[in-house]
Formats: structure tokens, sequence, C-alpha cells
């Protein structure tokens, strides 16, 4: 497979995006945990007058983040993601499209909240540039909500498949490629956390992490759940179980700036 950056990837299979997450049971299943844990936190610690929504994709969180965000900055570099997001939200006032990776944005000063939803932290180039960049720009309170893709679920699936070279590779590098060769030819690369690396990462930036919960802890599924409702209900219970969360498939996270 090619390996691309993360946004050509996505680009690439803009028009087939949320079709597939239509269909696709473990992809429905992702969505309705991150809708359920999204909506807590928006609940929860909103509202706020400025955010940024960072590699919204196809603007599929973002009705339910402008009902707590006054003004809301939608930052995407895909052309394609960001034409079927103003498409979905058109009818939605307050919201400024901006194309663009999170490295080129010009980040407001004030921003009272960040959303990394969809393992943004994972794809971009630099962790720690982008902390400091964050970081510089937020305010005193301020919240970034996201999510990661989780280093212990990916090294149980590359020892479970056999793949030494790739175990050693996300071992050294705390990264793995992936993609979808039902949609593309394209992988990217991205980066994996546990709680105890996330925790470290935000702490010297003035950030404290104080909500974890994993997102498909008791996964792989099957492409056939046979109880939809019924798995849904078990991975909302235990989401916050702290034996489960570093191995469920991605780790959802919410910081605050102190």
């Amino acid at each position: 497979m090619e390996t691309a950056k993360a946004w050509e990837y996505y680009d690439e299979i803009a028009e087939m995006y949320d079709e597939y997450y239509a269909l696709d049971m473990r992809a429905r299943l992702y969505e309705s945990l991150m809708a359920f844990l999204l909506t807590e936190s928006l609940q929860k610690f909103g509202p706020w007058k400025l955010g940024i929504e960072v590699g919204g994709g196809t603007g599929k969180w973002t009705k339910a983040i402008t009902e707590k965000v006054e003004k809301l900055i939608f930052v995407e570099p895909s052309s394609r993601m960001l034409s079927i997001a103003k498409s979905r939200n058109r009818d939605i006032d307050g919201i400024e499209y901006v194309e663009a990776t999170l490295e080129n944005f010009q980040i407001p000063q004030d921003v009272e909240v960040v959303f990394l939803i969809g393992d943004i932290l994972s794809y971009v180039n630099d962790v720690k540039v982008t902390m400091e960049k964050i970081s510089a720009r937020i305010r005193r309170g301020g919240h970034i909500i996201g999510s990661v893709d989780s280093y212990y679920h990916a090294l149980r699936e590359i020892v479970r498949a056999g793949d030494g070279s790739a175990r050693r590779y996300l071992e050294r590098y705390r990264s793995m490629r992936v993609g979808n060769d039902e949609l593309s030819d394209v992988s990217f690369v991205t980066r994996c956390f546990d709680t105890r690396e996330l925790s470290m990462l935000f702490k010297p930036h003035g950030f404290e992490i104080i909500d974890f919960a994993g997102i498909m802890v008791f996964g792989p599924y099957d492409e056939r759940i046979v109880n939809f409702d019924e798995v849904l209900e078990a991975e909302k219970e235990y989401a916050r179980n702290p034996d489960l969360i570093n191995i469920a498939e991605h780790i959802f996270f919410v910081a605050v700036r102190r």
C-alpha cells in the first residue's frame, strides 16, 4: 500500500466515508460510543464562547458542538471533506471554515475549547510542537476534548497477527501504518498512546487530563455484531473502567488548562 499523510488518505475516501460508517457494524459502534462520550463532555464542561474543531472531517459532530460553542472555527485539511462538512451544516450559524492542517493554522488568542476528535493527535507531525501551539493560545480553564489511537490495542493486534517487524516498529516509534483496503490502496502512519503517556505529554504544557474513557474496550469485533444494543450498552458501562481503557481501540480524553 502507498503511504500518505492522514489527511490525504481521508481526502481520497471523502465521498465513501459516511456511507461506510453507516453500513459497517464496527464503525457504527465506534460512532455511537463517540457520540455518547462527546455528548457527556459537552454537557459537563460547556458552554464556551470560542472553539476550534480540528480535523472535523465531514462535519458529523459539528451540530452537537455548536450547541455548546457560540463561535466555532472548523479546521480541515481535506478539501473534499471540507466541502461535505459545509453542505451538511449549511443551516448552522456561527461556523468559520478553514482549509488547513493544525500545523499551518494560526490559532486565535483566548480560544476556550479545542476539539481533537477522531485521533487528531495521532496524526499530527509532531505532538510536542502541537501541544506548545495550543497551550500558547488557549485560555486558563479552557479544554481540549479528543481521542487517540491506543498503543496496547495496536500491540495486541500486531502480536496476534504474528508481524514481528510491525511490532518492533511500534515498540520503537510508538507508531504503526493503518488504512482500510476496502476503501483505498493508500495507508498512513498513526501515533499510538497510553493514558500515562498522554498525561505526561499534557502536563508540561499546563494541562491536566480530567477524564479518560476507552472506545471499544471489548473489541475487536466481528463484522457481524449479533446484538448491537447489548454490545453498545456494555461498552458504555465499562468505558471508564481503568483496567480496560488502555486496551480499548481508542482512548477518549478531556484536558483542562490550569
